[in-house]
């Protein structure tokens, strides 16, 4: 995990599982995280197995004092939290820690967008991710003696325990759609997917993602994030259809966010769209953490 981070639109990353995925379209063609992980642990690590949870990761939100200072976490950047080969009680883990750390906002993208909504309208799911909590108490007591942090990890615990609801107010729960058809697909199931908020990541843009207003007018979208690719393999971003998504936000009174042009390096290009940045985080709502 990560206290500090090149992703503008959060504070931090989580990297609670072990750094595996596998390509599922031209969206994942030039992937950061692979790059990453197979420059740290060899050629063709990245896929050489699916994801699995790292218990002792779940611990460091309230060991770590920069990681527990960081307001909003993004979830498994180095992976997809819905992963097919993640396990049910892997996933569940997840949900239940993220609601166990119910003073920070956890930021979740997936492009297993049927996975994502099976999992999250799943009663068997819900209860699951409850259940949990028993085990990352075990996690917390698992020592000599109950440390201060361990002592507020269990406070947390006994407080999500008492307070549950679901779906968890602190996690916004999203979908990555760079392409029309994807961009199409994943919305559908994100607004059919129980969420207290729902962000969308167009990043990589690689095209023009035509009309979405049959998602956006129906106010279930709480923010849209946007960007050009990175990299030494970089596609180049068309900025008219960045201004086509900015303009269709505007129109429907989502908070846009505009992350980079795109470049060899994240911030070659720079992050102006028109002369302008565009960085809208979700509106404050009642009973929601943002």
């Amino acid at each position: 995990m990560a206290a500090t981070t090149d992703i503008d639109w959060t504070d931090a990353t989580d990297n609670p599982t072990t750094p595996h995925c596998d390509p599922v379209g031209p969206e994942c063609d030039n992937c950061y995280a692979q790059d990453i992980a197979n420059h740290w642990h060899g050629r063709g690590y990245f896929t050489s197995a699916a994801p699995s949870v790292i218990p002792a990761r779940l611990l460091i939100p309230w060991r770590v004092k920069q990681v527990r200072e960081a307001h909003r976490r993004f979830l498994t950047s180095m992976s997809d939290p819905f992963h097919n080969g993640l396990s049910f009680d892997d996933q569940a883990l997840l949900w239940g820690w993220m609601a166990a750390d119910w003073q920070h906002v956890h930021q979740s993208l997936t492009k297993r967008d049927g996975i994502m909504e099976s999992r999250l309208n799943s009663p068997r799911f819900e209860a699951a991710a409850r259940a949990s909590l028993g085990r990352l108490e075990d996690m917390a007591r698992d020592a000599r003696r109950i440390t201060r942090w361990r002592q507020q990890m269990l406070e947390d615990i006994s407080h999500a325990r008492a307070n549950w609801t679901w779906p968890l107010p602190n996690v916004w729960t999203g979908v990555s759609a760079g392409l029309r058809d994807t961009a199409e697909r994943r919305l559908t199931r994100l607004l059919a997917t129980p969420a207290a908020t729902r962000i969308v990541s167009c990043e990589p843009l690689l095209d023009d993602l035509g009309d979405l207003s049959r998602w956006l007018a129906t106010g279930d979208i709480h923010q849209v994030i946007g960007g050009g690719e990175s990299g030494r393999r970089h596609r180049p971003v068309n900025l008219d259809h960045a201004r086509s998504l900015r303009d269709q936000c505007i129109k429907h009174s989502v908070p846009f966010w505009w992350k980079q042009n795109g470049g060899v390096t994240h911030d070659a290009g720079g992050d102006l769209l028109d002369g302008r940045r565009w960085k809208q985080f979700p509106v404050p709502r009642p009973g929601v953490l943002v």
